[in-house]
């Protein structure tokens, strides 16, 4: 019985002109092993490229996160282990595995070409690449330290702040404007950055070194984090957000003129209006006396000062004790109330917000810790008019600029 030919017995038995049926030789693959090693030492190339340190770098007192010891553990067992340098070699753009590579590396920049021994390179042809009649370009300076994001260690001092800022924007005595350039970027200042607000609590300005000089700053976020960006890379960040904004006071939300007719000028028509006063508490209780030197009452009468403290005992606005006059303004042609009311605003966050206990509980609300000399000037600067540039942070006790 004849067998029936196979179908591809023809195919196969001409003559295969164009190599198709010829067998493939399989040439050696990469190991798993040699891909994850190539996948780690481009982990910590990247590292580099993004931090301009290596990874594990201790300088200034930074402390490298777990990530960083893990790239700093690989790249010495890259440097150590003679198998991995002829893997990693043509991936070693940074020079990390240095006098470890068997064979010098071929030349990759410019420079590295001038220096090398080619022949074709000799001193008569490295003379063209001499710059002659052309300025050499400034030195860029390298930051010394590399900001981080961590977490703030003392937040709860922060936090109050927050909550304050978060009030205020919700009630209307601040809102937010557009963010106007670095040089709005003081301490007190808060600013919107990323849907959080961002609270500057330092800027280092006590070593300048020259006018240029980038100064760093201690950022706060709402997150309970912090950061100690150079101030020109806030900035920087700032402007990178969609809607970059900070957050301004408004203006004082007093009814009324302030002056109710011409200012003081020595005319028999001008009008006493009342009497400004600030007075600090003589009370024995512990609480108040802590705040000695630094706690004052601020308000107004249209009487003679001294009667409108003569029973100061058995008023709780005064901490039902006795009192000492600091310092007074006499008010000519100006509404005292809306002064008082002024300086209630402008120290505001300085504002006694304990309960006292003085045989029964009272909540002051025109005591206030500030320096006596700040509530002289505020006053000072609330008659001349300048007082809409200037506000109080009473993080630093410090009247301070818009």
């Amino acid at each position: 019985m004849n067998e029936k030919p196979s179908p591809f017995a023809e195919i196969f038995s001409e003559e295969d002109s164009l190599g198709l049926l010829a067998g493939k030789t399989i040439g050696p693959t990469r190991s798993t092993e040699d891909e994850i090693a190539i996948a780690h030492f481009e982990a910590i190339n990247a590292f580099i490229d993004e931090n301009g340190l290596l990874p594990g770098n201790t300088d200034g007192g930074r402390e490298p996160s777990l990530n960083e010891y893990t790239l700093e553990s690989h790249l010495d067992t890259f440097r150590d282990g003679a198998a991995y340098h002829n893997l990693l070699a043509p991936h070693d753009r940074h020079g990390l595995l240095g006098a470890h590579i068997g064979a010098p590396a071929a030349p990759t920049t410019m420079s590295e070409v001038i220096a090398s021994d080619d022949p074709l390179l000799d001193d008569s042809a490295k003379q063209i690449f001499t710059l002659r009649h052309v300025e050499a370009s400034p030195s860029k300076a390298v930051p010394d330290e590399i900001a981080r994001r961590r977490q703030c260690e003392n937040f709860a001092d922060f936090a109050p702040i927050f909550a304050t800022l978060n009030a205020d924007l919700a009630n209307g005595r601040r809102k937010t404007s557009p963010f106007e350039g670095e040089g709005s970027i003081k301490p007190g200042t808060a600013f919107i950055f990323h849907g959080l607000i961002a609270y500057i609590a330092d800027v280092d300005t006590k070593e300048r070194r020259g006018k240029n000089y980038n100064a760093r700053t201690r950022v706060i976020f709402g997150n309970g984090t912090e950061s100690n960006l150079l101030l020109r890379s806030f900035a920087r960040a700032l402007y990178d957000d969609t809607n970059p904004r900070q957050i301004i006071e408004t203006a004082p939300a007093v009814s009324g003129p302030l002056f109710t007719g011409e200012p003081e000028s020595g005319n028999p028509d001008d009008r006493h209006t009342g009497t400004i006063y600030v007075i600090e508490s003589l009370s024995a209780e512990p609480s108040i006396t802590a705040l000695s030197g630094r706690l004052y009452k601020v308000g107004f009468t249209t009487q003679p000062v001294e009667e409108r403290l003569a029973d100061v005992e058995a008023d709780p606005t005064f901490l039902l004790a006795p009192v000492r006059i600091v310092t007074v303004f006499e008010t000519v042609n100006l509404n005292p109330q809306k002064l008082e009311s002024l300086i209630h605003q402008f120290f505001g966050h300085a504002r006694l917000q304990v309960d006292v206990l003085l045989g029964r509980t009272v909540s002051p609300r025109e005591w206030f810790v500030v320096p006596i000399e700040l509530i002289r000037e505020a006053i000072n600067r609330i008659l001349d008019g300048t007082i809409v540039n200037y506000r109080y942070d009473h993080i630093s006790r410090k009247i301070i600029s818009r």
